[in-house]
């Protein structure tokens, strides 16, 4: 007999349990109720009553396959995803697991990336500015020369510009991630437009959406579609796919791969244009 046969067995910890204390980290996000709603159901799926520490990859695979044979696409299983692995971040910096399982992305495909090209991107600007929505324009321009998401621009302060850059400090990305974005002379109005307060996420979409409306620029451009405009004016100028890559802040090359096929899109329009086709 010794002390450690009285030792207890480790306290399980549910998926139930997981839900409700790490669901509010989703709070403030712009798709809260969303997330949790796929969190929810996800984990539901799987089984409340599995132990945290059970939920490893097979578990992940097996929350795939039902998803899909509900009929739901590829993209939509991977906000499902998106939405666990959230959780389980909360869970390792707390060290209640041993270690992430490989979260099984399913592949997108191509689809259709809603860009502006550079003359909408040049009238978006000056509608915005010129309207009652400047602090809107001012936005859209930093976006489009950084490709910044909106979480992150929306989240940054004074001193994460520097010198015409911005940096981005890791754990307040996406992707965990942290990079440096420069922007050259934008820092310096940037830096006063921090002080003085950034607009509110529902001011710039409903800014965007009226610009949209007036310069009949269908379908309405999103503080995305100026991420994706900003990768694609990259591209079609000639810069690497592993540089664009670098400041969209992509985990993985074949995320940025999408812009090539939008550049081959463009390629063929201009030659359209010569051939008169």
């Amino acid at each position: 007999f010794s002390l450690t046969d009285m030792t207890p067995p480790p306290k399980v910890f549910t998926l139930k349990n997981l839900y409700d204390e790490a669901h509010s980290i989703y709070r403030g996000n712009k798709d809260e109720q969303q997330s949790c709603e796929r969190l929810k159901a996800a984990l539901e799926i799987i089984g409340w009553d599995v132990d945290i520490r059970d939920l490893r990859t097979p578990a992940m695979d097996f929350l795939v396959e039902t998803l899909l044979a509900k009929g739901l696409s590829t993209k939509t299983c991977n906000r499902y995803l998106y939405a666990i692995s959230g959780v389980l971040r909360w869970a390792l910096q707390r060290e209640m697991i041993p270690g992430m399982p490989i979260i099984p992305r399913q592949n997108e495909g191509v689809g259709r990336l809603h860009y502006l090209p550079q003359a909408d991107q040049t009238r978006l600007v000056e509608w915005l500015s010129a309207n009652e929505f400047p602090d809107v324009g001012f936005v859209a321009k930093v976006l489009l020369v950084s490709g910044l998401r909106i979480t992150e621009f929306l989240n940054l302060s004074a001193p994460d510009v520097r010198d015409g850059w911005i940096i981005l400090h890791a754990g307040e990305t996406k992707n965990d991630q942290g990079r440096e974005v420069f922007i050259g002379p934008l820092g310096v109005a940037l830096s006063a437009a921090i002080v003085g307060g950034l607009p509110p996420y529902q001011r710039v979409v409903h800014g965007l959406s009226q610009a949209s409306a007036a310069l009949g620029i269908a379908p309405k451009v999103t503080p995305h579609t100026l991420r994706h405009s900003c990768a694609t004016s990259l591209t079609t100028k000639g810069v690497s796919l592993a540089t664009v890559g670098k400041i969209l802040g992509h985990k993985s090359l074949v995320t940025t791969q999408r812009y090539a096929h939008v550049e081959d899109q463009a390629l063929v329009a201009a030659a359209r244009l010569l051939l008169d086709v």
